[in-house]
């Protein structure tokens, strides 16, 4: 029993020996090769690469798309274009000739006469007036024509005469301005006639003697 366990303790001992060696020998010399650090390089720049290309192409194909949405839309509006133009005159001569139509002419936007403005056309609305007496007048009157002033060259200019103020006798203020009525006399007046229209009501005299002494008289006098 004692040569067993020290057998394991032993073949435990060796075994941590040797773990402890080959991991310094693997730290110390397991290291990649030049040709495996060149492998790795490549496999990097590819997957670099890689997603590089893929963005180049994903913009690429929204560029199309742009361009064909852009040249989708500049062929219907030329398709809109076309179909707005007139068809061509032989076309139309041709296609009268089937029907066994006279061909009608062209239109055109260009007008031969201007359009009346309506101003014009409210005038012409208008009834016309009857201005016959005004043409039988025999004889033309006569308008009289005056000359202006003629001035020679190097002539002065007449002076205007000023405003001449109408002359007259001043005026006087005391005479234009009426007096003054008396007020004292207007308010006395006026005052008497309300006194006569409203007579005051005279108050009773107020006795000052004492009630106690005529209460007094007046027992004595029942007595």
């Amino acid at each position: 029993m004692d040569d067993l366990v020290e057998t394991l303790a032993i073949g435990l001992a060796v075994s941590i020996l040797l773990i402890v060696v080959s991991w310094w020998f693997w730290k110390r010399y397991d290291r990649p090769s030049e040709a495996q650090l060149e492998r790795e390089e490549s496999i990097a720049k590819k997957e670099q690469e890689t997603r590089m290309w893929r963005a180049v192409e994903a913009q690429m194909q929204q560029e199309k798309a742009l361009l064909e949405e852009k040249a989708l839309y500049e062929r219907r509006k030329a398709e809109e274009r076309a179909r707005a133009l007139p068809p061509p005159m032989s076309e139309v001569s041709d296609a009268f000739a089937a029907f066994n139509l006279a061909q009608q002419p062209e239109p055109t936007f260009e007008q031969s006469e201007t359009a009346p403005s309506a101003e014009a056309a409210r005038v012409d609305s208008l009834p016309e007036a009857d201005d016959d007496d005004v043409l039988l007048i025999d004889e033309p009157l006569e308008v009289r024509r005056d000359e202006g002033v003629i001035l020679e060259e190097g002539q002065a200019l007449p002076e205007m005469p000023d405003e001449v103020e109408p002359q007259g006798e001043p005026l006087d203020i005391e005479q234009v301005i009426p007096p003054a009525p008396d007020l004292d006399a207007l308010l006395g007046t006026d005052s008497s006639k309300d006194e006569e229209a409203w007579p005051s009501a005279e108050e009773p005299a107020i006795d000052d003697s004492d009630w106690s002494d005529n209460w007094f008289k007046n027992l004595e006098e029942k007595d």
